[in-house]
């Protein structure tokens, strides 16, 4: 029963662990880039950019297709290897909607290229800012990760505790059999 038990246990746990472990470590899709302005992966609706024709810079899963819709085009690239994809725009100063999508995420927002945000702090010298309109959303990785995690602590507590009790029934069947 001891060994029944933990080889369940066990094979819950690899199981779990083949589901779980690939979403926790895969690439999600993120703009970490906009020319010079390091997003740091936030999403908001919009972002300004003082200067024009930005490289859009991120990362996806590994070698996956990104495409990235700006007004009514779109275009593709491949993520690399490391899942890291970049894409030269050439923008004018003015408004775009840009749409960037990977194997079924997605995110949009409007980009000001070639103008500073207005109410702005910033200066002439200084090429880039950012809004903050928006705070971006936990995503799927963080929630999987702590379920995952709860999941097998519990499957671990219960084979040590299972563990233990038929340890303990065997030891007292042996003992009992023995004073016979």
């Amino acid at each position: 029963m001891k060994n029944t038990c933990l080889k369940l246990v066990f094979l819950l746990t690899a199981v779990l662990t083949l589901i779980i472990t690939p979403s926790l470590y895969a690439a999600s899709l993120t703009l970490t880039h906009i020319g010079s302005l390091a997003t740091n992966g936030s999403i908001y609706s919009e972002w300004w950019y003082s200067a024009t024709n930005p490289l859009l810079k991120g990362t996806a899963n590994d070698n996956a297709e990104v495409t990235i819709g700006i007004d009514s085009e779109e275009h593709t690239v491949t993520a690399d290897a490391d899942g890291m994809w970049s894409y030269q725009t050439s923008m004018g100063a003015q408004d775009y909607n840009v749409a960037i999508s990977s194997e079924g995420e997605n995110m949009s927002f409007t980009l000001h290229a070639g103008q500073s945000m207005s109410g702005s702090t910033a200066t002439d010298t200084m090429e880039t800012t950012q809004s903050t309109s928006t705070v971006p959303p936990t995503g799927y990785n963080q929630i999987a990760g702590i379920l995952g995690g709860v999941t097998l602590a519990a499957a671990g507590i219960y084979a040590y505790l299972q563990g233990r009790r038929s340890t303990k029934k065997a030891y007292a069947k042996e003992v009992l059999r023995s004073l016979r």
